[in-house]
């Protein structure tokens, strides 16, 4: 389940984050735009209609072939994609239709039946994602697009294509363009040889794929692209061919069943580490006389810039990364949730994004004072209580203790000047924190949900207390605002239960929407006669008392 709910997360993101809009990409005019009965649109450049959202409650849907007169040709990004429409068991498409956009039925779970016009040119990415009851479609002669796998998550579905169609090819319930790209792998079984030709395995196109055990890779392959085989659970072994030259982003994460990779000395390109979250993965094997990659000790190397790229997940308890390391890259340890222990060795400067993101049993970790860089979600969601930041760095990036739920106490150096949005979310057992008087700025929800602080003293250098700094900081009793500071942020201390105490100075020119929450009876605000938060604390029913300065 922890798997799958991880999957979801992922898709749901990506969903929400794909890169060129479906608008954009078909001159959606978003100012031309309306609705009518159940239906928003808008209009195109070609003058008909692209449905943008779908707002009715009826089970089986039947689109319009006009609006107003005007031709429904597109079903745009996301249209149908909310839960609240996740009710819709059945959808009729006009003969109009032209086009259906990213993600555009995705997450409709009793979705089991949607007709494909004859005139369908184009499907995008992720269309019918987590549709997991539909059960058959037949594509049209007149497809001649298809996005990323546009049915991932859909356990239930049999393909078919029609016999007129050119573009498209099925073969052992596999898809592919005429291009020579694997779209997707919608078939039963638990091995697929793919087709002899096939040039490029396309993103997502073997993605949650739970009965896919082993798959054979033709000489002809030369990309495997993002999230291919993502969550292919029972995926226990891949062979690569001698013509493969890159390996995208995540594209093996989670292959829980996966024990051991071994590169071919064609690749050159790996993006991030496609080998996160694989449970079971023990070992890379890396040919000696590779140009580009090497492996030690099992853990997987790029030369050129001396990058830790990926640590196997089931390698051991304890590790001790080799001196010459110089980077640990994005998410190279990535939920490693068997890692106790780990040791850095002082050649190390930066952490990558998510690199020990996940690793919630370490506890034992010394970060070494040649570090420089610390990336988003660094050392999220870890096990430590305690953490010491070298003095050579300066920042404290955003989301780089993000959930650590462990940690009690933490020393931030001297040297850091700026400590980033949402850095230390969701550390409830944080109680303990000393902030430098170098730091120019606190982001904001900086210290959301740190339920167990009881006190900080903030530096006198910061000019605003950003939205939702402190919020839901429920043992915070006091809080001393410095004279710096001009603007304090809408829900900045929202849910502090426990504040009885806060000094605001006159120079706080600017008090946001529920800064203080609402209905707090405990807390009284000192400041000067006269100041502005007088006036607010006066308007927002706030005790006062005031301090001459």
């Amino acid at each position: 389940m922890r798997k799958l709910a991880a999957f979801m997360a992922l898709m749901m993101i990506t969903m929400a984050c794909l890169s060129t809009a479906f608008a954009e990409e078909h001159n959606t005019a978003e100012a031309a735009s309306g609705n009518s009965g159940d239906y928003e649109y808008a209009y195109l450049e070609d003058g008909t209609i692209c449905i943008t959202a779908y707002t009715g409650s009826s089970k089986k849907v039947t689109i319009p072939e006009q609006i107003g007169g005007v031709a429904v040709t597109q079903i745009g990004e996301m249209a149908f994609a909310e839960y609240e429409v996740a009710h819709i068991t059945a959808v009729t498409l006009p003969d109009t239709i032209r086009a259906i956009g990213k993600s555009a039925f995705g997450g409709c779970r009793r979705l089991t039946k949607i007709n494909l016009p004859s005139g369908l040119i184009e499907i995008g990415d992720l269309a019918f994602i987590d549709c997991r009851k539909l059960t058959k479609l037949t594509l049209p002669a007149s497809l001649s697009r298809v996005g990323a796998n546009p049915f991932v998550g859909c356990p239930s579905l049999t393909l078919k294509v029609s016999s007129s169609n050119h573009a498209l090819l099925l073969e052992k319930g596999a898809l592919y363009t005429a291009e020579g790209v694997l779209v997707s792998y919608t078939g039963k079984k638990s091995s697929l040889d793919i087709r002899q030709g096939t040039t490029v395995i396309g993103a997502y196109a073997f993605s949650a794929n739970d009965k896919l055990k082993k798959v054979t890779i033709p000489s002809t392959v030369t990309e495997i692209c993002e999230n291919a085989f993502n969550s292919c659970d029972a995926l226990r072994s891949i062979v690569f061919p001698e013509s493969l030259v890159s390996i995208g982003e995540h594209a093996f994460l989670g292959c829980a069943s996966l024990k051991s990779v071994s590169l071919p000395l064609s690749l050159t390109n790996l993006s991030g580490n496609p080998f996160a979250c694989c449970d079971a993965l023990v070992a890379f094997a890396v040919p000696e006389a590779h140009p580009a990659f090497y492996s030690v000790e099992g853990i997987l190397c790029e030369r050129e810039t001396e990058t830790l790229i990926s640590f196997p997940a089931a390698k051991g308890e304890h590790f001790t990364v080799p001196d010459g390391i110089r980077v640990i890259g994005k998410e190279a340890f990535y939920n490693c949730r068997e890692l106790y222990s780990l040791r850095l060795p002082d050649t190390v400067t930066t952490l990558e994004d998510s690199a020990l993101r996940g690793c919630i049993r370490l506890t034992d970790l010394r970060l070494p004072d040649s570090i420089a860089h610390l990336g988003k979600w660094a050392l999220s969601d870890c096990g430590f209580t305690e953490i010491h930041i070298p003095a050579s760095l300066t920042e404290i990036s955003d989301l780089c203790f993000d959930s650590c739920n462990h940690l009690m106490r933490i020393d931030i150096p001297q040297n850091i000047t700026r400590i980033g949005d949402s850095a230390f979310q969701g550390c409830f057992q944080l109680a303990e924190i000393t902030i430098p008087e170098n730091v120019t700025e606190i982001g904001q929800n900086a210290f959301n949900g740190c339920m167990a602080l009881g006190s900080v003293t903030l530096p006198s250098r910061i000019t605003s207390i950003h939205p939702y700094t402190f919020i839901y900081c429920s043992a915070l009793k006091e809080i001393h605002i410095p004279d710096s500071v001009t603007e304090i942020g809408e829900w900045a201390f929202e849910g502090t239960n426990g504040l009885e105490k806060a000094y605001i100075p006159a120079t706080v020119q600017t008090i946001g929407d529920r800064a203080f929450g609402v209905m707090n009876d405990r807390l009284t605000i000192i400041t000067p006669s006269g100041s502005y938060a007088e006036d607010y604390a006066t308007e927002n029913g706030i005790c006062v008392e005031n301090e001459n300065k």
